[in-house]
């Protein structure tokens, strides 16, 4: 993605890539969450992409040299997965 901004012509390839990566994320997703009775408080493809961002961001993150701790970010907080029925 980063070199996309020195190199134009893969943009296009990137946001392909970019596309089916959250489309992949969102089917696996739902197919969990029927599997194990779960449910998320957000679209599924809205969960399916801030985890992704998440995960890529935490990734410029760390190669831009941050000194912070894998625990200066917190992936599994921008979940909102649940028991689709609470008990």
């Amino acid at each position: 993605m980063s070199i996309t901004r020195r190199r134009p012509e893969l943009h296009a390839v990137a946001e392909h890539d970019l596309g089916l990566l959250f489309h992949q994320a969102q089917r696996y997703l739902e197919a969990i969450l029927d599997r194990r009775g779960w449910a998320v408080d957000r679209p599924v493809e809205v969960e399916a992409r801030t985890f992704w961002s998440t995960v890529l961001g935490a990734r410029l993150i760390s190669e831009s040299g941050f000194g912070g701790r894998s625990s200066d970010i917190d992936l599994a907080g921008v979940l909102t997965v649940r028991p689709a029925n609470p008990i």
